[in-house]
């Protein structure tokens, strides 16, 4: 696509288990030892097609589940220098109103992070972002 680096990464579970906050995991985290491989793919990626199916909150009783909080998320596109990212991967249970509450919650994290770039939820039909 034009020399783009397009990826679609699902069900990944980066940082399996860690709850902390995503400020917390550097380049250097002991907690990316399993995740470098991930790390090194997505790297420089012009549009990561990826999942944050959980808040952080709703992460530590989903560990195992097979997919990543938004603050765990967070960290791979930053760690990776991913720049534009579409979500996919919701949770049947997140109804429009929570996912822009989460929409707006990934933004937020990812300026803490100093990393804001632009992310969007995909949906069904979706084309105008890629």
């Amino acid at each position: 696509m034009g020399g783009k680096k397009i990826a679609y990464v699902s069900d990944n579970e980066f940082l399996f288990g860690h709850l902390g906050p995503p400020q917390a995991i550097g380049p250097d985290s002991a907690a990316l030892v399993h995740h470098r491989p991930l790390v090194d793919f997505l790297a420089g990626c012009d549009l990561l097609v990826g999942e944050a199916q959980y808040l952080n909150e709703e992460y530590g009783g989903k560990v195992g589940w097979g997919h990543s909080s938004v603050g765990n998320a967070c960290a791979l596109a930053k760690l990776a220098a991913v720049k534009r990212w579409i979500v996919i991967h919701h949770d049947p249970l997140h109804d429009d109103e929570f996912l822009d509450k989460k929409l707006n919650l990934t933004k937020s994290v990812l300026r803490s992070l100093d990393w804001p770039i632009e992310v969007r939820h995909g949906y069904d039909g979706m084309v105008e972002f890629i």
